[in-house]
């Protein structure tokens, strides 16, 4: 009987006697089944199996008989196997099967004999790759996978291979486990090859600086990946692994000083970075900036070296020369309208009130982009601003909160001022930040709201004078314009438009075209820089958080800017800094410039621009083998103004392809307090890359220390030099202590030759912190921390313009600012003296001051009282006609005033809406005040009238308020 078996691949069929051959026993060797496979054939007998390779099968005799046929297997051995029992037509099928089954093995033995010398060449390799002679790249490992490519399927057999001797096996089996386990067994391989690296180079490593290099920095240097990242973090010893790794390749002869390029972010370290080398190790590496290699590339290329644009050189320059641009745009008709309408509808990113939640937060929007009217006038609301700017274009006269001719003011509340006087209609205007439906945004007292815009509408009618009204609801339907247009067309307003001439000084009188030509200067050199179009900006408003209608707005005016610019360059036949490394890029890219470098080593990687990623992929993608090795560190991120993108560091394998990263986790700068305090405040970003320093020096106590002031004043930072000076002159070290004063502004500056005075022992010098990135000192102060615009963290956000073609923004809050903070502690060898300003407390004070930051507070923390209403100012005593009182430092944004406890005298009223009263901010006193119950927000004071006294609101008749209470 023949079956074609289903269930095993590797049967290709089998057959057994026939039954009736069987009763009358006429079966040769009473054999029961056979199996043909690729390679065997399998004879089943007495419950026993012999296996017959076809290798030894000579060929297959087919006797006839009668009824049945008889099959012969002759073997080169001359034995012979018969079986019988089997129908002729059966027989005739199975020697044909057989047959062609010996024929493919044939074959197959056949082409394996042709395949060993491959398999051996493959093996061989393999082998030496995994000797340990040599550190294994990733491409090196992709390499020999690919090599098992061709002879794969011999790997993949599942059958016996025709001529496959033990040898043959043992090497199959070997390629086998490499493609299996490549990483564990490459892994291993390296191991060995670092361990035997580091003990062969010890000396060097030793000597190769004046301190022994740490185990981790020499398993860096020795690592010899496709693209290395070496992530330190501050004082961990950057350099010396840079100039480590440099001498270790020339050692090696892994590359010649003309094929090793080392690139440093500005001349001055580029050059020490030349020095050092020099000076280490005997031999002249050049270190370059991005732009100086550029500049040569261009050269090389074009045959001359191009001359660089003083307006690339000079930034006062540059934005001059844009400004003088924009000027002749406001006199050109064709632009003139563009300009204007920039001017006046998209000065500043807006942001619907209804978007913010908390009324502090959307008072810290209107101060970071100071709404200023081109009249100069400093605006509530964005929509006020651009109302005033439409009426001053158009020659609309009018008055912005003109006191309104009718007394109303109070002790507790000012005089009424209407937001727009218009005294050629005689009519006021109020913007409402009002919905369709009524509705105010959520951190507005709705309530309260619309029963003062109900009061102002009846002082309207009750004194006769015309008030108009305008709504946030209209700037969201892009009718706001339109419909205080059309009003005013109705009430026969003339419309006298500036002149260009007047229009141009109004702009120039406020700083608008200078503000505006510091954006577009800084949008220029980043747009260069990345290598963008026009159309790959206006494809960008729907993942970037800036309006559609503001960026063509600015576009409008930036591309006759841009076009003008290049024209300018061309005509000069110059260049700019963002010409030097795109020009150079494209150059590589199109293999108009060959590349020699074998390796090329980056200093601050962290660092890294989009249009520096281009030039170095450009120069290493010209040849296979090259490598890639950059140290940086993310902690330090701190330029995205500038262009640099934190993602090329963060995604580092997935931008510059496969490779390794090595972490320093040991720092010799600073002692194991400061970095307690640094890494826990940097850390609480979940978005850095995590790491664990170690310190070479451990001191018991705090090493960071904030002083709390009123304000910061120079008896409070001599008395912190004092501190440092007496510290300094303990450690007995016969040299001067430096001292570094860090401040986030340039204008936090402090003349150090006020406070050296007495302290011959120290040393002295003020930086900006990001000026400071990359110096140490033995002790380092921090001015300037308060909050605010000016404060630190900052404040001020950069234009979202901006954001169009700068990296994403982070999502943690203050992401960069808290990075620089980092910078600022990490400076410092000892110790930390952060001086604060607690009538504005800094957040990021705030934050270290607390018990796991192992901080010392120094000075008393007076409690603020925020102001209650919009949360985020704080209350400070002014004078009015009235007498004193407590105002808002958010004024004149938010309103909130208060007065001081009429019983105790020197506690404030401060409104609790939870206890529902005014409570005496004295502890001690407690006297309370009702809220009044038809307002929600004057107290209920005492007032006498024609019939004696009564309980009033205290904000009558200021907001129209008459609620009263007998007494």
């Amino acid at each position: 009987m023949l079956a074609e078996c289903k269930t095993s691949s590797k049967i290709i069929a089998r057959f057994s006697p026939s039954f009736w051959a069987r009763v009358w026993g006429r079966v040769p060797c009473r054999w029961t089944s056979v199996s043909i496979s690729p390679a065997v054939l399998v004879i089943t007998r007495g419950g026993e199996t012999q296996r017959l390779s076809f290798r030894d099968l000579k060929h297959v005799d087919r006797v006839h008989g009668w009824p049945w046929a008889q099959l012969v297997l002759v073997m080169n051995t001359g034995n012979e196997y018969a079986l019988g029992g089997i129908t002729k037509s059966k027989a005739l099928k199975i020697h044909g099967m057989i047959t062609e089954a010996m024929r493919s093995y044939q074959a197959q033995a056949s082409a394996f004999a042709a395949a060993i010398p491959e398999i051996k060449a493959v093996f061989a390799s393999i082998q030496t790759l995994l000797a340990g002679t040599l550190y294994i790249s990733q491409s090196m490992k992709e390499q020999a996978l690919v090599g098992l490519v061709p002879i794969r399927h011999w790997l993949d057999a599942e059958d016996e291979i025709p001529g496959m001797t033990h040898d043959v096996a043992t090497m199959m089996q070997s390629l086998q486990d490499f493609r299996l386990h490549h990483e564990t067994l490459c892994a291993n391989a390296n191991e060995h090859f670092i361990n035997a690296e580091l003990e062969r180079y010890s000396g060097f490593f030793d000597t190769v600086e004046k301190n022994p290099l740490t185990q981790l920095q020499r398993r860096a240097v020795v690592i010899h990946d496709d693209n290395t990242l070496v992530v330190a973090g501050a004082g961990a010893g950057k350099t010396s692994v840079i100039l480590a790794k440099t001498g270790y390749l020339l050692k090696k002869n892994l590359v010649t000083p003309g094929t090793i390029l080392l690139l440093a972010y500005n001349a001055n370290a580029a050059r020490q970075m030349s020095d050092r080398i020099r000076e280490r190790l005997g031999v002249d590496v050049t270190a370059s900036t991005f732009h100086s290699l550029g500049l040569s590339i261009i050269t090389k290329v074009e045959g001359r070296k191009p001359s660089v644009s003083v307006l690339s050189d000079d930034e006062l320059k540059l934005r001059q020369w844009i400004q003088d641009c924009i000027g002749s745009l406001v006199e050109d008709e064709k632009h003139r309208l563009l300009v204007l309408e920039y001017f006046q509808e998209f000065f500043a990113p807006y942001k619907n009130p209804f978007d913010f939640k908390e009324l502090g937060e959307y008072y810290q929007y209107v101060k970071t982009n100071e709404l200023r009217t081109l009249r100069g006038n400093l605006c509530k609301s964005y929509e006020e601003c651009e109302i005033s700017n439409y009426l001053y274009l158009n020659g609309i006269e009018y008055e912005y909160e003109r006191p309104y001719p009718v007394d109303l003011a109070t002790a507790d509340h000012r005089q009424y001022t209407p937001d727009f006087y218009l005294p050629r209609l005689d009519v006021y205007l109020e913007h409402l930040a009002i919905r369709e439906d009524g509705t105010t945004p959520k951190f507005i007292d709705q309530q309260r709201y619309l029963e003062s815009v109900e009061w102002k509408r009846q002082v309207h009618k009750q004194h006769g004078t015309i008030l108009w009204e305008t709504y946030t609801y209209q700037k969201t339907h892009g009718t706001l314009i339109k419909s205080l247009e059309s009003r005013l067309r109705e009430h026969g307003a003339e419309f006298r438009p500036l002149p260009a001439g007047e229009a141009l000084q109004a702009l120039n009188r406020q700083g608008k075209i200078s503000n505006l030509s510091r954006l577009i200067a800084e949008f220029l050199r980043h747009y260069k820089g990345g290598c963008l179009s026009l159309n790959d900006l206006r494809n960008r408003t729907g993942k970037k958080e800036v309006s559609e209608k503001r960026l063509l707005a600015f576009l409008g005016i930036f591309e006759p800017v841009f076009e003008r610019y290049q024209e300018h360059l061309r005509n000069k036949g110059e260049l700019d800094f963002e010409d030097m490394i795109a020009k150079a890029a494209r150059y590589a890219e199109a293999s108009r410039f060959a590349a020699p470098y074998q390796c090329i080593l980056v200093d601050e990687f962290q660092d890294i621009s989009r249009g520096r990623s281009r030039l170095i992929q450009a120069l290493l993608g010209q040849q296979t083998g090259r490598k890639l090795f950059c140290v940086g560190d993310d902690w330090q991120a701190i330029y995205r103004f500038a262009g640099s993108d934190i993602s090329l560091m963060r995604e580092f394998s997935t931008e510059f392809g496969s490779g390794t990263t090595v972490v320093l986790d040991k720092t010799f700068r600073f002692n194991n307090q400061i970095e307690n305090t640094a890494s826990r405040f940097i850390m609480k970003n979940p978005g850095q890359i995590k790491k664990s320093l170690d310190t070479v020096e451990k001191v018991e106590g705090a090493r960071v220390f904030i002083h709390w002031t009123q304000k910061e004043n120079t008896s409070v930072l001599q008395q912190v030099v004092v501190n440092i000076a007496q510290d300094w002159n303990k450690k007995n070290t016969g040299r001067l202590g430096t001292v570094m004063l860090l401040g986030r502004y340039r204008c936090e500056k402090i003349d150090v030759h006020c406070i050296k005075a007495n302290h011959s022992s120290l040393s002295f010098e003020f930086s900006t912190i990001h000026k400071a990135k990359g110096l140490e000192a033995d002790y380092v102060i921090i001015v300037g921390m308060r909050s605010g615009l000016f404060g630190f963290p900052s404040e001020m956000e950069s234009d979202s313009l901006l954001d169009v073609i700068l990296a994403d923004k982070e999502t943690f809050p203050y992401a960069e600012e808290r990075r620089l903070f980092y910078v600022a502690l990490s400076r410092a060898r000892h110790a930390v003296h952060v001086i604060a300003d607690q009538t504005a407390p800094s957040s990021f004070v705030s934050e270290i001051s607390k018990k796991e930051y192992g901080t010392s507070l120094l000075g008393q923390e007076e409690a603020t009282i925020l102001c209650p209403q919009c949360g985020t100012g704080q209350l400070i005593r002014r004078t009015s006609r009235y007498g004193a009182f407590y105002g808002c430092t958010n004024y004149p944004l938010c309103d909130y005033l208060t007065t001081n406890c009429p019983k105790c005298g020197t506690g404030l009223m401060r409104l609790d809406i939870a206890k529902n009263a005014h409570i005496c901010t004295n502890l001690q006193c407690g006297y309370a005040e009702m809220i009044c119950p038809k307002c929600h927000h004057g107290r209920l004071i005492e007032r006498k009238g024609i019939y004696g006294a009564f309980l009033g609101c205290s904000m009558f008749p200021s907001t129209g308020c008459d609620y009263t209470r007998n007494l």
